[in-house]
């Protein structure tokens, strides 16, 4: 009797732990409770340690519990301002139509596809692969591409987060503005340089994970979608495991 037992800390193993750790931020938003839980400890520290005022919750189930519903709350709030401000230095409209028009020419989508109009189109290749989602390969491809969006959540969040500790800073400052010394001044200015560095890389971040999606979301209809040339008509198109 053989029995084969499977190492728990094979390559792949540990990729299918990733997989459904990424499953469930995707599935629950949870990404938004990193921003959210961020922004929470940064408004938490704001009022107890610089206001010096007390929270007091007696049950830890509670305190669990309102502390998940605040991240989750705080997590939406700075992802609509970090989306919000992402748009304001970047065109992000302009930048999906030069990265879909690009793709698009490239793998000459244009047999296959005639709405002229980006964003339909792309709401259009979207949601047909979703209905013919019949093969585990689209499935996995699927939500493969998914991730991308919940990354690009989880920076815009962050840059709202960035937002919030600039306000905290600010008001840091402003309280104790008379009794700081000059050290401390410029520390506070250096803290404020880093946290601006940081919102430019996450605004990169961001854009960089929206501009794959694009891509790979096209390259992927082209594949499953691509015209025969012998009738004119689309074919899909299975591709295994190895690819």
């Amino acid at each position: 009797l053989n029995i084969k037992m499977e190492n728990p800390f094979s390559s792949m193993s540990f990729q299918k732990i990733i997989d459904r750790i990424a499953d469930a931020f995707s599935v629950f938003d949870f990404s938004y409770i990193i921003s959210g839980g961020l922004t929470l400890l940064l408004v938490y520290m704001d009022i107890v340690i610089l206001h010096s005022r007390t929270i007091t919750l007696k049950s830890p189930f509670l305190i669990l519990a309102i502390g998940l519903f605040l991240a989750y709350v705080c997590g939406l709030i700075v992802w609509v301002i970090g989306r919000f401000v992402r748009r304001c230095f970047i065109n992000t409209s302009k930048d999906f139509k030069k990265v879909y028009n690009e793709t698009k020419t490239a793998l000459n989508l244009d047999t296959i596809i005639s709405i002229t109009e980006e964003k339909v189109a792309y709401s259009y290749m979207w949601s047909r692969l979703q209905c013919d989602n019949n093969t585990p390969q689209i499935e996995e491809k699927l939500k493969f591409i998914n991730r991308y969006w919940v990354m690009q959540a989880l920076y815009e969040g962050l840059i709202g987060s960035g937002i919030i500790a600039i306000l905290i800073l600010s008001d840091y400052y402003i309280i104790n503005r008379t009794i700081l010394s000059c050290c401390n001044t410029w520390c506070i200015i250096g803290i404020f340089i880093f946290v601006v560095f940081l919102m430019f890389c996450f605004a990169k971040e961001a854009r960089k994970y929206a501009n794959t999606q694009i891509v790979d979301l096209l390259t992927l209809y082209y594949i499953y979608y691509h015209r025969n040339d012998n009738n004119g008509k689309e074919e899909i198109v299975v591709i295994d495991d190895a690819s």
